[in-house]
């Protein structure tokens, strides 16, 4: 028995594309107008706070940008196993990833902690 119900037709993946371009396109501006925004707001910081906040700015924009690559992997994808495939991995990619960023983020902490 075919299983053509669950394959994405091609305008379908065309519509997912286009919509994918344009929240991408429209993600960048935003990112690139908070960024302008975030450094005009730390001018009287100290450093140490200015060295945080671009470390979450790095971690969010990473982030956000491995979802997009998520997104294109799923639209790519030929079938619901290969989508839960692709799903899976990003998964346990994305867990290492904030694992790792809040270790990170922790260490800067104590090293900042130590040095005063």
């Amino acid at each position: 028995m075919s299983n053509n119900k669950t394959k994405p037709t091609n305008e379908a993946r065309d519509i997912a594309k286009s919509n994918l371009k344009q929240a991408q396109q429209t993600y960048e501006a935003f990112s690139q107008a908070a960024e302008r925004m975030v450094e005009s707001t730390q001018m009287g910081l100290p450093e140490a706070a200015k060295e945080f906040n671009g470390k979450l700015f790095s971690y969010a924009n990473h982030n956000i940008n491995d979802m997009f690559e998520l997104a294109q992997k799923l639209i790519q994808a030929d079938s619901m196993e290969e989508a839960f495939r692709i799903q899976n991995a990003y998964l346990s990619k994305q867990t290492a990833q904030l694992q790792k960023q809040a270790s990170e983020i922790t260490e800067s902490f104590q090293s900042k902690k130590e040095s005063k």
